[in-house]
């Protein structure tokens, strides 16, 4: 197939580019423009026929041309084709063995003509045993590693796939030494050479030449493997970040990628949200996560509902487990649009369709939700799974209604117009600086509480206590004396702050979500219960605080069987299992309880490992090899027929009760954990030693205490659903939040 050369200048300078005696006519066939002293006739692509991989085949180009009459380059053969002396061979096999020597002894002939392209140190042509100077196959070379012929039809590129995948590191080498090379001196493609007009006196680099050309300015086809490792690259940055997919048509992002990767074309808008994020979202979903919860035994869910910037309703769900190694697992499993209304009835359907669709109705050991009563009763009444209340948004009530007290608004009231006038004011704020570094007091700003977070409420008063004479003095040099504390709300705030620190420090390492939080509940709420104990010495606005913060936090987790599943939980982690802050009685009811649990878990393995020995022995008296001549039975083989219905488990089996119960002693005598401890880590030690225990940890210990992963998705829905993207469907929305999810996992 014929092209027309493209066009280039023998000479930057002017010049050259136009006829002179001694450069020759620089124009129209038969007088095209030089390369490295040769005008070009004609260029032929030699690719028709070859094989198309998924790459986009690399051209090989043939160039017709004829000297300029400037001597000192090589001539051309008759058909006008330019052959260049081969320069040496390299020697960087990784056994260290010169190639040319083994092109020698395995008697094969070396390409003619070949210049610096090192893939030829490692093949070679057979010789015709009638000339040895000759080749035999023009069409086939052999590697001098392994002996295997290969085709060849002036293209490189299969012998450059064999290299890789069969010599990974005779390819690696050969690329390290291309590289060096490339690093020390300039390629022949860029190598100065002497100027072909005899007026020039000076040197000049060489053009590009016409490979390297096409090589680089040929687009990667959709299909490659290049093509889409960029395109994944390019998703996975939208989604890890929740960027926009417009992104993808912004100016300076596409400039971005064509740096880069000029032959690289970024697909557009609509393939993205159509194709390629729906393509990722399958396949994280079929090759990770699937899998992972089918392997699960147990899995606890959370579940929440929000609205969007476009008032659409959404139900979030996440999934907890216990992987095989004993770490905890998670994932995000659905971010789904749900219309009005949200009674029992729809919240519900919703959450069994959801259920229904990763098959985990069998495998559900509880779902963790908010304290609302629409949520609470779906989940309870409709599913009829355990309910597990969010133990940080229950803490987040008590504190509301203890901060709500009537004795200390006024004082919290006056600490928040305190903090609003130093934040406010550009004077103040340069003046509150200057009075910190004159007392040499750190150097903190001032912090506004947030009705919706009484955690800000705690940072304010505590930030209000660290720089009280800082604040005097402010106060002092602004005349709004006015504004300052009194002694006695100061000590309000102190003790305000005393009763919330624990608090604080509670809710943080409950929203853990790599850690056992479920057991630690009601050993929380026996701790807290001491704080909030009134004392002589407490202020009566401080006594008003503790009762109210105590009546709130007495009205969860009283529910019979949500308390049954708390200090199951709690019994089997090892930090807990000697249940402290319960009496003799109560530790003998649950440990009745776990006992029971463990018998019907106990019961369920021998009938299932009697099915399977059933199934196994059918398989073999069906399938099995054709009769042989009936022998005589044995006296002991009539016995054991004989005792054939009791198994030789069932004969030296305790009764499931008595099984259960020996475990549960033994794992009572072990020595108790330390706080720090992690429970999980234990178990995986001693799953062998206690099986039947070790499945009811991975059923109870996957829960997690709150609910705030599954309010964390809408923090990065929000984010995903801002102000420039209230347009998204909710499929999309659905499908983003559950890859910024879970391709960190």
């Amino acid at each position: 197939m014929n092209r027309d050369p493209p066009s280039c200048t023998h000479n930057p300078s002017s010049s050259d580019s136009t006829s002179g005696s001694d450069g020759g006519s620089t124009g129209g066939p038969g007088g095209d423009a030089g390369i490295c002293g040769f005008r070009i006739l004609d260029v032929q692509n030699l690719r028709d026929g070859d094989d198309v991989t998924d790459q986009v085949p690399d051209p090989i180009v043939v160039m017709k041309v004829e000297p300029e009459p400037t001597g000192g380059f090589p001539s051309p053969d008759l058909n006008g084709e330019v052959k260049l002396k081969p320069e040496p061979l390299h020697a960087f096999s990784s056994q260290g063995i010169d190639m040319e020597d083994l092109l020698g002894k395995q008697n094969l002939l070396r390409k003619a003509g070949t210049s610096s392209s090192m893939i030829w140190s490692f093949y070679g042509f057979e010789k015709n045993p009638e000339k040895p100077s000759e080749i035999l196959n023009p069409k086939q070379v052999r590697c001098v590693l392994c002996n295997k012929k290969l085709s060849y039809m002036s293209s490189t590129s299969v012998m450059h796939k064999h290299l890789k995948s069969l010599h990974p590191k005779e390819a690696r080498g050969m690329e390290g030494h291309a590289k060096r090379d490339r690093d020390q001196s300039p390629s022949s493609a860029n190598r100065e050479r002497p100027s072909t007009c005899a007026e020039s006196g000076t040197r000049k680099p060489a053009q590009e030449s016409l490979l390297t050309h096409f090589q680089s300015s040929t687009p990667y086809a959709a299909v490659s493997a290049r093509h889409k490792e960029l395109t994944t690259a390019v998703s996975r940055f939208i989604v890890a970040g929740m960027r926009p997919i417009y992104t993808v048509e912004e100016e300076g992002f596409r400039n971005m990628l064509k740096i880069f990767d000029q032959r690289y074309t970024l697909p557009s808008r609509k393939s993205f949200s159509s194709v390629i994020i729906p393509q990722l979202y399958n396949k994280v979903k079929e090759e990770s996560v699937v899998p992972q919860l089918q392997e699960a035994s147990y899995v606890a869910l959370t579940t929440d509902m929000w609205t969007s910037r476009a008032s659409d309703h959404y139900i979030g769900v996440t999934a907890h487990f216990v992987n095989r190694d004993w770490s905890v697992g998670r994932f995000t499993l659905e971010n789904a649009e749900l219309p009005p209304p949200h009674d029992l009835e729809h919240i519900a359907s919703a959450l069994h369709e959801i259920l229904e669709d990763w098959k985990l109705k069998d495998k559900l050991s509880a779902v963790v939700t908010d304290n609302e009563t629409n949520i609470t009763e779906a989940v309870r009444e409709g599913l009829g799974f355990p309910h597990i209340s969010c133990f940080g948004h229950t803490l987040n009530l008590m504190v509301k209604v203890g901060l709500n007290s009537r004795g200390i608004k006024t004082t919290l009231a006056r600490c928040s117009k305190l903090v609003e006038f130093a934040r406010r004011s550009a004077k103040a704020k340069y003046s509150f600086a200057a009075h910190q570094h004159t007392l040499d007091f750190p150097v903190h700003k001032l912090i506004q509480d947030i009705d919706t977070r009484w955690g800000s409420t705690h940072d304010m008063l505590k930030r209000i206590l660290e720089q009280q004479q800082s604040i005097s003095n402010l106060l002092i040099k602004t005349k709004r004396k006015e504004l300052d504390l009194s002694a006695h709300e100061v000590l309000i705030a102190k003790k305000i702050v005393e009763v919330l620190e624990p608090v604080r420090g509670i809710t943080e390492s409950f929203s853990s979500e790599t850690s056992v939080t479920i057991s630690g509940i009601l050993p929380t709420i026996s701790y807290l219960e001491g704080i909030f104990a009134e004392s002589e010495d407490d202020l009566s606005e401080i006594r008003q605080v503790k009762r109210e913060m105590a009546s709130k936090l007495s009205d969860y987790y009283s529910d019979f069987g949500t308390r049954q599943y708390l200090l199951t939980a709690e019994f089997l982690d090892g930090r807990y299992k000697r249940l402290p802050f319960l009496s003799d009685t109560e530790k003998a009811r649950v440990k009745d309880m776990v006992m029971r649990e463990a018998t019907t878990i106990i019961e369920q393995r021998r009938q299932a490992a009697k099915r399977e020995f059933t199934e196994d022995s059918l398989g073999k008296l069906t399938s099995g090899p054709p009769k042989k001549k009936k022998k005589k039975k044995s006296l002991a083989a009539l016995i054991n027929e004989a005792l054939g219905d009791i198994g030789e488990e069932d004969l030296h089996h305790p009764p499931p009760e008595q099984e259960a119960e020996d475990e549960i002693d033994r794992y009572l005598v072990e020595a108790r954990l330390d706080a720090d401890c992690c429970p999980l880590k234990w178990w995986s030690s001693k799953e062998a030693k206690y099986p039947t225990l070790a499945t009811m940890a991975k059923k109870y210990l996957c829960t997690p205490a709150t609910s705030v992963p599954a309010e964390c998705l809408f923090s990065v829905s929000g984010y995903i659903v801002n102000a420039k993207r209230t347009l998204l469907t909710p499929a999309n929305i659905g499908m983003l939040t559950f890859l910024h999810d879970n391709l960190k996992q």
